[in-house]
């Protein structure tokens, strides 16, 4: 049997997120029901529900602060690995020529 691999399988089964894609997919197997012998639908409803509210120039402040933090680790852990590879250079030619 063809089929198409979206949505695909995870290890809870085949999931869609419209109702229509469903249906238009059980369309698809008219005569081929014994596909789906023994298995279940089940529907979950998800409820939106307002968490937080933040001003978009607070918003983007912080995201700017996060971007420049990261930038600013990041540039951290560069120069902390140069340091150590100019180290373990220094000590490998030092074991090589000896100290003077």
């Amino acid at each position: 049997m063809g089929g198409s691999y979206s949505p695909s399988f995870t290890k809870n089964g085949k999931i869609w997120k419209q109702k229509g894609h469903l249906h238009s997919h059980l369309n698809q197997l008219t005569g081929a029901a014994h596909v789906y012998h023994g298995c279940e639908l089940v529907t979950f409803e998800m409820v939106e529900e307002e968490v937080d509210t933040t001003g978009i120039q607070e918003y983007l402040e912080y995201r700017h602060g996060v971007k420049v933090q990261q930038e600013r680790e990041q540039a951290d852990r560069y120069e902390s690995q140069q340091t150590d590879k100019r180290r373990n250079l220094y000590l490998s030619l030092q074991q090589e020529f000896g100290e003077e």
